[in-house]
């Protein structure tokens, strides 16, 4: 049973993940190995961000192999300062735990 769960996870389950600690979001980035990363910087009072995160679920859907995260910048300080996150919605893109690039052009992408 579980190997043909785990055979059947990358189409069905759509990877979009809360991280609410530096611990998990380190986990997360370690868990991830190969595949690309895409970090949300959100605050919930930013009616922009919810935008985003609907974006990101339909992302999420359409790309099983990358992994979303969803971080709430103010509320897990010590990850937005390391990566000097100064607005949201921010995003980071990792790949193998490097940051890769961050984002206002994928926003300029998705508003246009």
């Amino acid at each position: 049973g579980s190997m043909a769960a785990r055979l059947r996870r990358p189409g069905s389950m759509a990877a979009l993940v809360d991280a609410s600690s530096s611990q998990q979001f380190e986990d997360l980035l370690k868990k991830a190995g190969k595949s690309l990363v895409v970090v949300h910087f959100l605050a919930p009072w930013a009616p922009q961000c919810t935008q985003m995160n609907d974006v990101m679920a339909e992302l999420a859907k359409e790309h099983s192999q990358v992994t979303f995260v969803k971080l709430e910048a103010e509320a897990v300080p010590e990850v937005s300062e390391k990566y000097e996150i100064s607005s949201v919605p921010t995003f980071l893109f990792f790949k193998v735990s490097m940051r890769l690039l961050r984002s206002p052009p994928l926003l300029a992408y998705c508003a246009s």
